[in-house]
């Protein structure tokens, strides 16, 4: 038996031993996040474990399993205070239903023949992430491409964009803008953040639905005068929003290559 056990401890100790000498844990730091995930040695590629934790208040994000640089099983994603917003598996392509995805019963609008029409949804779309992911890609993007200005006009935008059944993303509209030069870098911006979209669905079915962008730009961080008001939207539904600063764009930050 004490031979048994012993032989048992030794192969366990071999197999920690291997699998250290293949893999080593990488971190970054990006943003308002600290990413952790372990990286094969030789190929290069994102294998094992996975975690994304909110810098300000050391909350986890995101944590996951990578297969030699693709995700695979269930990934678990927090909203910014760490409590459960979206769990997605990679295996099965599917989301769990006893997670909240979107706001069931919101009003947002719905494809009808060539129209959208506002029309009660079971679930709203949501990028597949942690809670306020698309906010943070928007501004990390607009940052690493240089495409905020300090000279911006102050003032509101508001971009929408259509969700397809399939979660695509597709046909991005300027529905009001501060000023051209400050839709176009938000246009640029919207189609260049990466992801997979849950579609909206109603009466259980998937449906092509549309999602707003709502983006204020102030001249300086403590400078809050009177703004244009914001179109007519629907509630809170597929509606995000987020402000950025000019004194906010004056600082670079590193480039992450998480990917997350």
């Amino acid at each position: 038996m004490r031979l048994s056990i012993l032989t048992l401890s030794l192969g366990l100790l071999t197999a920690v031993s291997l699998n250290a000498q293949k893999f080593k844990t990488k971190k970054e730091r990006s943003n308002f996040h600290k990413t952790i995930y372990q990286l094969d040695k030789e190929t290069k590629k994102h294998h094992g474990w996975y975690f994304k934790i909110n810098e300000a208040s050391g909350d986890t994000l995101v944590k996951g399993r990578h297969d030699q640089g693709n995700r695979v099983v269930e990934w678990q994603f927090m909203d910014l205070e760490g409590k459960k917003f979206l769990s997605f598996n990679y295996d099965t392509n599917t989301s769990k239903p006893d997670w909240p995805v979107g706001s069931p019963g919101d009003s947002i609008p719905v494809l009808h023949g060539s129209e959208f029409l506002l029309e009660q949804v079971d679930t709203a779309p949501v990028l597949v992430g942690y809670k306020g992911k698309l906010q943070d890609e928007m501004i990390r993007i607009l940052r690493e491409q240089n495409l905020m200005k300090t000279n911006w006009e102050q003032g509101l935008t508001v971009l929408s964009m259509v969700i397809d059944p399939r979660g695509n993303s597709r046909v991005v509209k300027v529905e009001q803008a501060a000023s051209v030069p400050v839709a176009k870098a938000l246009v640029n911006a919207l189609k260049m953040v990466k992801g997979h979209w849950l579609p909206a669905t109603q009466h259980n079915k998937p449906v092509t639905s549309k999602i707003f962008l709502v983006h204020t730009f102030y001249m300086s961080t403590g400078q809050y005068s009177a703004l244009p008001k914001a179109p007519e939207i629907p509630d809170k539904a597929g509606v995000f929003y987020f402000g950025t600063s000019a004194r906010q764009y004056s600082v670079k930050t590193r480039r992450s290559s998480s990917g997350l």
